[in-house]
């Protein structure tokens, strides 16, 4: 198959857009990074370790909880919502230690979550919350809620309170989900003025998430990635927008990937190659 490129969109900004622009405004205030970006606990495992690390010169408090969140159809952007999605509350199952940390600068600090099952497991299928790590500041005047962006991303209230959102699964059962890559578009990212891939992916699986890993390849070398990306299992597609560090494209093809996000599984959900229009 062969693409064009699109016209840029022209977008009201609303309150989410707002937020967005904040983000860019103060990028010295993500001090911190969590690996991995996502936790899964599945088969005999009950256990999972994320690593967090103070990028800053100073030392930094964090408060973890858990929230929860929708994956709305198509953008792939979070929504909140009062409780979990399904009957089965992972939150009231999983034993986070510590709740509270303090890391020295260019400290780690490892954060242990251990499923506490309380009666029989649930039915086949995946189990997510979100867990939510915040800065602790005394300030009063702090927002109470984060305004959630995609999963890995940094989440910024108008007075600047930054957060991250990591996706905690709790998978029962094998899972069968499949994916499929639709047709592949381009357009011109305004601000980068380099190009923005958009891949749509159709999920197929019942009540299982694809948990991903996004590549695309041209004579081998890889060009844009999305480490995040995951369509949950709320929602059936998601199209992913893949930022290419080259300017122009001009003849020949070029080779997605999609892969589970474990890479020690070595899974591949889909595979497309597509054709450049000159």
């Amino acid at each position: 198959m062969s693409f064009k490129f699109l016209r840029p969109r022209t977008f009201i900004l609303g309150a989410l857009a707002l937020v967005t622009l904040g983000i860019a405004a103060y990028p010295a205030l993500a001090t911190v990074t969590v690996t991995p970006m996502l936790a899964l606990i599945e088969g005999r495992n009950r256990f999972a370790d994320l690593n967090l690390v103070n990028l800053s010169d100073k030392p930094e408090s964090y408060q973890l909880s858990w929230r929860f969140y929708k994956m709305k159809e198509g953008d792939g952007l979070y929504e909140v919502t009062d409780g979990p999605t399904t009957e089965f509350d992972l939150s009231q199952h999983i034993v986070m230690t510590p709740r509270r940390v303090t890391i020295e600068p260019g400290g780690m600090q490892k954060v242990r979550l251990g499923l506490r099952l309380k009666g029989e497991p649930p039915a086949p299928g995946d189990y997510r919350a979100h867990l939510m790590l915040m800065q602790d500041k005394a300030a009063s005047n702090q927002p109470k809620e984060p305004v959630p962006l995609e999963e890995g991303k940094m989440s910024v209230g108008v007075n600047v309170n930054v957060g991250v959102s990591v996706p905690v699964v709790y998978r029962v059962g094998e899972s069968d989900v499949t994916a499929t890559i639709g047709d592949v578009t381009t357009k011109i990212n305004e601000n980068t003025k380099l190009i923005d891939l958009l891949i749509p992916v159709t999920r197929t699986g019942g009540r299982y998430s694809v948990l991903g890993h996004l590549k695309v390849f041209q004579d081998g070398k890889v060009i844009g990635e999305i480490g995040n990306a995951n369509i949950f299992d709320e929602v059936n597609t998601r199209v992913f927008k893949v930022a290419l560090s080259v300017k122009e494209l001009s003849g020949g093809t070029l080779e997605i990937v999609y892969k589970d996000f474990d890479k020690a599984k070595d899974v591949t959900f889909a595979q497309k190659t597509v054709t450049i229009g000159k």
